[in-house]
């Protein structure tokens, strides 16, 4: 545990010779407290997690988070312009007390809510806020791909979104990374599988993730399922579509745990909701490719922002944006535009 600490505190009343608490924060950060440090006054998000709490999987999840963040953190010191302003917390320090460990990051989208809540206020999104919501929740998941890590726990509760008070667009930020893990090599690529276990909310897992539901019962229900890889994350990015344009979940959300965890895994749903009717056919063909059972069939990152429904937010940028052509030339333009965040759509 020691190498994972930065600060090493012999009580929990030394957290406060080092950070001024204030609130409890909302949104996708519900459940953090923001602080202010002693040292230098800027404002953080603080998240415990007792001893009590930290199963022996539990803690390992979280230091496997810890050790994803610190990677993406060390790729933004680097002078990785893309990561640094990539749209996720960065982890600043990790404390430990007798009866704690504490995790201090960045506070983000203040003024704003997460995705959930927008959601639910509205029912549904117009397809041109969800265009611009989803095209930046890709770019921000690709940035971390690039790093060498997977969220495993991309879900609407989990994004934080705030008008840009500049530009009256909307920012996005992935603000919960308690799943995340690094993969083993960063040279592994999107075409290989090396993790295992069920993480997240199984509601928003992929069918090959979902797997490791039934075989971590006890007794096991089936064998050791095969490894997954960064395909899972694009799983849950069509989960989110699905949910910003339909306001529903793509599967029926009335039945039991299990029964909708083999729904999910079938990976069988329709489109039969009378709302997919008013929506264009570029989004019904991105939802049903991302919502694709085999992970090879499923789009990379790449290939999703250059699909016609997220080029359609870079359109003043890319000329060729509109028929959906956007040649691999322009991708470095049209991620630039993404993470500008003055699109109005």
């Amino acid at each position: 545990m020691e190498r994972y600490v930065d600060t090493l505190l012999t009580a929990e009343e030394g957290l406060l010779s080092l950070y001024e608490k204030l609130a409890e924060l909302g949104g996708a950060q519900a459940g953090a407290v923001e602080v202010i440090s002693r040292k230098n006054g800027v404002h953080y998000a603080l998240r415990t997690f007792t001893r009590a709490e930290l199963s022996k999987r539990k803690r390992a999840e979280i230091l496997a988070s810890i050790e994803a963040q610190r990677r993406l953190a060390e790729a933004a010191a680097a002078e990785d312009e893309e990561l640094a302003s990539a749209s996720f917390p960065r982890l600043h320090e990790v404390l430990q007390s007798p009866r704690s460990l504490m995790l201090v990051s960045d506070v983000v989208g203040r003024g704003g809510d997460d995705l959930l809540a927008m959601i639910e206020r509205r029912g549904r999104l117009k397809e041109a806020d969800a265009r611009q919501i989803f095209s930046k929740l890709v770019l921000a998941t690709k940035k971390v791909h690039d790093a060498g890590v997977v969220l495993r726990s991309i879900k609407p509760e989990a994004v934080q979104v705030a008008k840009d008070p500049v530009g009256g667009g909307l920012n996005v930020w992935i603000a919960d990374l308690r799943c995340a893990i690094k993969v083993a090599d960063t040279s592994v690529t999107e075409m290989e599988e090396t993790l295992e276990g069920l993480h997240g909310t199984p509601e928003y897992s992929a069918p090959e993730e979902l797997l490791w539901y039934w075989h971590e019962q006890t007794p096991p229900q089936i064998p050791t399922p095969p490894p997954y890889g960064f395909k899972v994350d694009v799983w849950a990015l069509g989960m989110c579509l699905h949910v910003m344009l339909c306001g529903c979940f793509p599967f029926d959300a009335s039945l039991d745990e299990e029964p909708l965890l083999r729904e999910i895994w079938t990976a069988n749903f329709s489109f039969s909701d009378p709302g997919w009717a008013k929506l264009s056919a570029e989004a019904l063909d991105l939802v049903g490719q991302l919502l694709q059972r085999e992970p090879a069939d499923r789009p990379f990152l790449e290939e999703v922002l250059q699909h016609p429904f997220c080029a359609g937010a870079v359109a003043d940028t890319v000329q060729d944006a509109r028929d959906g052509s956007m040649k691999k030339t322009d991708l470095d333009a049209a991620l630039a535009a993404l993470d500008m965040g003055d699109e109005d759509d």
